[in-house]
C-alpha cells in the first residue's frame, strides 16, 4: 500500500482520466502526489494496483510543494 487515492485529473476535451492524485502520509505528514493514468496495472476488489514500486511513487514531486 503506498497512500490513499484522493481523486482524479480528466481531460477537459475527451473527459479521460489522466492521472489520480494519490495522498500518502498522515494529517500532518501527508503529500499528494500525480500518478499517471498509464502506470495503472488494473482495478481490483476496490483497489488501484500499479504497474511500479513504491520507491518510484515516493519518488514523485509533492504537487503541493513550493
Amino acid at each position: 500500500k503506498v497512500g490513499r487515492v484522493d481523486g482524479v485529473l480528466a481531460s477537459p476535451h475527451t473527459g479521460r482520466v489522466t492521472h489520480l492524485l494519490l495522498r500518502q502520509g498522515h494529517l500532518w505528514g501527508a503529500r499528494e502526489v500525480q500518478i499517471p493514468a498509464g502506470l495503472v496495472a488494473r482495478y481490483e476488489d476496490g483497489q488501484v494496483l500499479l504497474s511500479v514500486d513504491k520507491a518510484s511513487i515516493g519518488k514523485l514531486p509533492d504537487v503541493h510543494a513550493a
